[in-house]
């Protein structure tokens, strides 16, 4: 079997796995382009933030001064049992959180997000994260504790209130409670070609490993095609192009030749006329005589032009 099955036993996942097969694709390119998430269809971003590694530090690892707020992050597999079984506590505890500072009538400092560790396993790796389901708490641009003993929502609510009790600083500004957009088509494409680059430069170091042989990167240049029109026929004797044969494109060489060959016929055909006018007597005047080499002319041209030039 060429692309062994590690995938979700959901019939969606069976589905995508057989369709980018199916088109010639890599399916775990495709499914880092689609980036599945538990919660991104059971509640909104405001709710639980689904974030992504382009949102990831650009809202969590920056100064309280930018935004004072505590982030409790859930690192999570859309395919853990536990993990999917835990997700409406999580938003439940989101919920209650949300509801509790509204009834206090102070803006909220706290918020849930999650990221799905399995799609992308480089940024639990960043945080000491090594499983999942994995709640850790970030204020400031770092990491500030890991959760121990999760369990159903008000555990997680009980310990998010601890950790602003502890480390939240009012000094530090408002909130900003931001809304995080998830990423566009073009943006999760690009990261997906980047990752898929990666991993082949990964596979091909390893082989060379245990082959015992020294591994050497390829370059890859990018190449410019440069677009070359085709030779335009040259204009015949008589004023008239060249035909082209249907079965036999013509070249630079069949024009040339098919040139010298009408051009010597047009000459042949000028004598030709000029001798059987003046045989047959029949025309006197000068006009008359040209309108006859003109037409015996235009007669032996067209003959050669489509019967030489067009071979």
């Amino acid at each position: 079997m060429d692309s062994p099955y590690y995938g979700g036993r959901e019939v969606e996942d069976l589905v995508d796995h057989m369709t980018a097969l199916a088109n010639g694709k890599d399916p775990w390119e495709e499914e880092k382009k689609r980036r599945p998430g538990l919660y991104k269809t059971k509640c909104g971003q405001e709710v639980v933030a689904e974030l992504e590694p382009e949102t990831f530090n650009s809202s969590l690892v920056i100064p309280a001064t930018e935004d004072n707020t505590v982030w409790i992050v859930e690192f999570y597999s859309d395919r853990c049992p536990f993990c999917q079984s835990l997700s409406p506590e999580i938003i439940k505890a989101a919920e209650t959180l949300d509801e509790q500072y509204k009834s206090q009538g102070i803006k909220k400092n706290v918020r849930i997000a999650a990221l799905n560790s399995r799609v992308f396993d480089d940024v639990p790796e960043v945080w000491g994260v090594t499983g999942y389901p994995w709640v850790t708490a970030f204020y400031d641009g770092t990491k500030i504790a890991d959760m121990a003993g999760l369990g159903g929502a008000q555990s997680v609510i009980d310990w998010a209130n601890r950790m602003v009790a502890e480390h939240w600083k009012p000094e530090n500004g408002e909130p900003k409670d931001k809304v995080i957009e998830l990423a566009s088509e073009e943006v999760r494409a690009a990261h997906a070609r980047e990752w898929k680059l990666n991993y082949d430069k990964e596979q091909a170091k390893k082989k060379a490993e245990e082959a015992g042989e020294e591994y050497v990167e390829e370059t890859v240049e990018e190449t410019i095609e440069e677009t070359v029109e085709p030779p335009k026929p040259k204009a015949a004797a008589g004023g008239k192009k060249a035909p082209v044969s249907p079965s036999k494109p013509a070249g630079e060489k069949d024009v040339a030749a098919a040139n010298a060959a009408a051009e010597a016929a047009a000459i042949e055909a000028v004598k030709s006329a000029a001798a059987e006018v003046d045989a047959e007597g029949a025309v006197e005047e000068t006009d008359d005589k040209g309108a006859a080499w003109r037409k015996k002319l235009g007669q032996y041209t067209w003959f050669y032009l489509h019967t030489v030039a067009a071979k």
